[in-house]
């Protein structure tokens, strides 16, 4: 039962090998070495999967250690020399410096303020409220047709939110917040 379990294995990594996908044939030609540590066909293809040429050389030395007349795992194993042997022979790739990075250098334009800008000098928060600020003709009057002024809102950068009904509004959240705080206070104080 259990070679036919390894049969099945060795088949399946054979055919994934064949196929070229590595990865594969290795998990299941190492699930059949696991089975069978002493199968020399599933030793020899597994070793033609590895990765790595020093656990590959190990596998070919274990067949030989099962089977010193295999002829395909002598060949695979002077093959492997012959390849290691190539690669410490060639020369180590030259170390290249690389360049050094560029200083860093300002962007080419830069940025002036207007005329107008400079002539404007700082408000407090108070003054820029009320200078942003003018009445709106269209409505009745009162603190509901204030409007930004476009002009002014744009020289110093500033948003300015219109007042009327949603101050009202603003009140309210703001009371609800106070009392949700308290609440919260006086929880915490009869915790302790």
């Amino acid at each position: 039962m259990q070679n036919s379990r390894v049969d099945q294995l060795i088949r399946q990594g054979q055919a994934a090998a064949q196929v070229g996908n590595n990865d594969l044939a290795r998990e299941y030609l190492q699930a059949a070495v696991d089975l069978d540590p002493t199968n020399v066909t599933a030793l020899l293809w597994l070793s033609g999967v590895l990765s790595d040429p020093m656990k590959a050389g190990a596998t070919l030395e274990r067949v030989l250690e099962l089977d010193p007349a295999n002829a395909r795992a002598q060949a695979g194993l002077a093959h492997l020399q012959q390849q290691l042997s190539q690669r410490a022979a060639a020369p180590a790739p030259a170390y290249v410096e690389p360049p050094a990075p560029a200083a860093f250098q300002p962007p080419a334009t830069t940025i002036t303020p207007t005329t107008q800008e400079r002539a404007v000098r700082p408000l407090s928060i108070e003054q820029e409220l009320r200078a942003s600020l003018r009445p709106d003709p269209v409505s009745r009057g009162g603190t509901r047709g204030l409007t930004p002024d476009r002009e002014t809102v744009s020289a110093r950068r500033v948003v300015v939110f219109s007042g009327g009904s949603d101050m009202a509004f603003r009140v309210l959240v703001i009371l609800l917040l106070i009392s949700l705080a308290a609440g919260a206070l006086f929880v915490l104080v009869s915790l302790l």
